[in-house]
């Protein structure tokens, strides 16, 4: 029994010094190729190859007429020098090259897929790699296997288990077994809230928001709605708002009805927008505010709102004929006693905006309730003073005889010209470079112009389309959408801000 153990012992011994060698590549002086040599200086691999590199993860890549190999590191060549290139092991597989097709390898040598593709993208943590024949894209695991041959123009990075593919400029969804959830067949890409719902289009988005066949689905392959939806919105977090017979509902992150019927609500993007949970909506002839579980903050008793709601916790609201001002709470900052009025923005520091009394322009401040009459066009001919400009001549002549030279310009005319768009904010997020949607305005002097979106942002591919627009201080209308601007004092710069917070900044080409 006891030589029993000694022999086990001995075996034991013989082997673990077989497979702990410690081989490390070696040059032969004379023949001037490599091999591997243990701690003992003894030849294990024969000195045959070109070159040869150290052990890592258990193996090393021996070379031979420009092919590579692999050898484990008791020194069994585990692939003869056969191909064109191995890369580095990642969780127990490499990509090889023969031949500019690509595939794929474990340690022991094994080929668990042959080299067929044009391109291996890295692999991910999930062990799925991006593969590529021709233009078309495919998925592979590190384990080999083949979940998806190269098919897709486009397959995104997995998220919550699935990723955009597309094809023919239609997008779909892909789970990590390579199952379509849905095929290509969607014209926008698909943008899931945190719990996995998303508005599906399938017709063309409009300025008042997204139109034409749409449902609600959910990144499971799922639909809540189907697809005759006549227009939707959503935040991407809390709420979808969705239009179906001219009436209007809200629905929660899962896409289920959680309000009563509306006949109008704002926010339709892009003319208004959901800020601290408030919504606009309409019910019956009267606007109010509701939260976006449809329950009535502010009730139904105005005849209008003012564009983008509240603007420093005040907004705009028409009474009759007159327009004054609500608090958050519903209550009045100012009664209804204007012709005009617009939302209240800061102005280096002030909380400011403008109303008209009496055919008058004042300046309102938020903070003390004063106004102040403002200097203008507008105030001059209600005060009577006539004024008359000479645009050849660039000369100004007032009722009372008095002339003075001025530039002949549009108070317009700063803006007109074409503007790139360096920074961009959307629904919190801050975007620069080539990742902004839109690219760049330009505003012809007809009050025409084109703007220029990206509808690929992977694919850098823009797309221009034409607008109308107007200024009015500092209040531009483009398309019907209204935005507030502010220029730099040399009106080579300037940041517009839109809905929801949203904000552009701009520079002048």
């Amino acid at each position: 029994m006891k030589n029993r153990f000694l022999a086990i012992a001995i075996c034991y011994l013989m082997v673990t010094n077989l497979s702990a060698q410690n081989l490390e590549p070696k040059k032969d002086k004379t023949t001037k190729k490599y091999g591997y040599v243990n701690k003992a200086e003894e030849w294990i691999v024969p000195a045959t190859y070109d070159d040869a590199d150290k052990f890592k993860d258990g193996v090393a890549i021996i070379y031979l007429s420009k092919k590579e190999g692999m050898i484990g590191e008791t020194g069994t060549v585990l692939i003869e020098p056969k191909f064109d290139k191995i890369e580095k092991f990642k969780s127990g597989s490499a990509v090889v090259k023969l031949n500019k097709q690509y595939g794929l390898i474990d340690k022991t040598g094994k080929t668990l897929c042959e080299p067929k593709y044009d391109e291996i993208n890295d692999f991910s943590t999930d062990g799925i790699a991006i593969t590529k024949t021709g233009k078309k894209l495919g998925l592979l695991k590190n384990d080999g296997t083949i979940l998806v041959e190269p098919t897709y123009d486009y397959i995104g990075t997995f998220y919550n288990e699935v990723a955009s593919i597309s094809n023919n400029k239609q997008w779909g969804l892909i789970n990590k077994t390579g199952k379509a959830l849905f095929e290509p067949e969607f014209s926008k890409q698909l943008s899931f809230n945190k719990n996995g719902t998303a508005i599906a289009q399938k017709g063309n988005e409009t300025t008042g928001g997204i139109s034409g066949k749409i449902g609600i689905v959910k990144n499971d392959g799922s639909v809540v709605h189907e697809f005759n939806i006549e227009l939707a919105y959503t935040d991407n977090l809390n709420f979808f708002l969705i239009q179906n017979n001219a009436k209007w509902v809200i629905c929660d992150a899962d896409g289920k009805i959680i309000s009563k019927e509306f006949d109008e609500i704002a926010p339709i993007y892009p003319k208004g927008y959901n800020d601290k949970g408030i919504v606009m909506a309409k019910d019956g002839a009267k606007w109010g505010f509701v939260d976006v579980n449809g329950t009535t903050l502010i009730p139904f008793k105005f005849d209008q709102l003012g564009d983008g709601g509240f603007g420093q916790d005040l907004c705009a609201v028409k009474v009759g004929t007159k327009w004054g001002y609500i608090d958050r709470t519903g209550n009045y900052f100012k009664d209804p006693i204007y012709e005009s009025a617009e939302r209240f923005q800061n102005v280096l520091g002030e909380i400011v905006t403008t109303v008209k009394l009496d055919g008058k322009e004042y300046t309102l401040d938020a903070k003390t309730g004063e106004i102040k009459l403002k200097p203008g066009p507008v105030n001059d001919v209600a005060n009577n003073t006539q004024t008359t400009t000479n645009s050849s001549s660039g000369t100004t002549t007032t009722s009372n005889g008095t002339s003075t030279s001025t530039t002949a310009a549009n108070s317009d005319d700063w803006i007109k010209g074409t503007w790139k768009v360096t920074e961009e904010k959307m629904a919190g997020q801050t975007q620069t470079g080539n990742n902004t949607t839109t690219v760049s305005f330009e505003f012809q002097a007809s009050g025409t112009g084109t703007y220029v979106q990206r509808y690929d942002v992977m694919a850098n591919k823009t797309s221009a389309s034409t607008m109308e627009w107007t200024l009015n201080g500092s209040s531009l209308k483009i398309s019907s959408v209204n935005y507030t601007v502010t220029p730099s004092l040399d009106k080579k710069s300037m940041t517009m801000t839109g809905i929801m917070g949203s904000s552009w900044k701009l520079v002048k080409l």
